[in-house]
């Protein structure tokens, strides 16, 4: 396993506070994730690898690995740590700068996705991944506590809200494991939490599902009716009443599969009222 401390001093190099650096140094942690992922002879996309402590057991596994880092500085470093592997490509990029098409050129499908993600870019991230159209099979991510908890949250919950909505359409969302500050190098000053995401297999992706979520939490406090005005009061009302939704329901108040279904009657995908 890669010693963070002695690569980063090999390098001359410090951790990034402004990208968030806490490099994974729990070998546990790391056969959990594996284990969950279920990579063996896939094709797998790890969103920064960091000093590659993770990356190093995915070659080993996985058919192919893209490894998408945004820090320059550790691009050198993967260069030396992942030499001998030669299933993996390194790119140099902000991954939420890559268009979807750039995403599948490079990307085979199915894929699997592994990560362990700053705090500052979780739900960017996670909500470009649930956006793409690829057959992504499951997702292993590792997040701080608080960032999890959007995962699971279920309506009236305080951080209930459209990436709960979207996550849970398309995936069953389990916790792995907690992993305390020690299991990371530098220390952080929260725990994180090991999340695996399966594909369901009784949704789809659905074009424009990811506009109708956003629209409808656009304003927290308005009823679905008014955030929705733009897809025709006479169809959302429709919707509503098939649905069997109040029409003075907020976007809050309905549960994932709730959304699912009224999405499809609202938007024509399904019409029997």
């Amino acid at each position: 396993m890669i010693d963070a401390k002695k690569v980063l001093k090999e390098h001359a190099l410090l951790p990034n506070k402004a990208l968030g650096q806490n490099f994974l140094i729990s070998e546990a942690a790391i056969n959990t994730i594996l284990n969950a992922a279920q990579l063996k002879g896939k094709n797998v996309l790890e969103i920064g690898p960091g000093l590659g402590t993770l990356t190093e057991y995915l070659c080993r596994e996985a058919g192919s690995v893209l490894a998408v880092e945004i820090d320059k500085n550790m691009i050198e470093v993967l260069k030396s740590t992942l030499h001998s592997y030669s299933n993996i490509n390194v790119l140099h990029r902000d991954f939420l700068d890559m268009s979807f098409k750039e995403l599948s050129d490079l990307m085979p499908c199915p894929i699997v996705i592994a990560a362990n993600l700053p705090y500052y870019v979780t739900t960017p991230i996670c909500l470009r991944l649930v956006k793409w159209d690829a057959d992504i099979l499951n997702m292993v991510l590792m997040v701080q506590k608080e960032a999890a908890e959007r995962f699971f949250a279920r309506p009236g919950d305080r951080v209930y809200g459209r990436l709960s909505v979207l996550m849970q359409v398309r995936f069953e969302i389990s916790s792995l494991l907690s992993l305390p500050p020690c299991c990371y190098y530098p220390q952080p000053t929260v725990d994180s939490e090991v999340v695996h995401m399966k594909r369901r297999t009784d949704t789809e992706f659905l074009p424009g599902f990811f506009e109708f979520v956003t629209a409808a939490f656009s304003s927290r406090r308005k009823r679905l009716t008014n955030n929705l005005a733009s897809y025709g009061k006479e169809n959302i009302l429709n919707a509503l009443e098939f649905c069997k939704i109040s029409l003075f329901a907020r976007a809050e108040e309905l549960s994932p599969d709730q959304f699912y279904k009224f999405f499809k009657y609202a938007s024509g995908i399904e019409n029997k009222y």
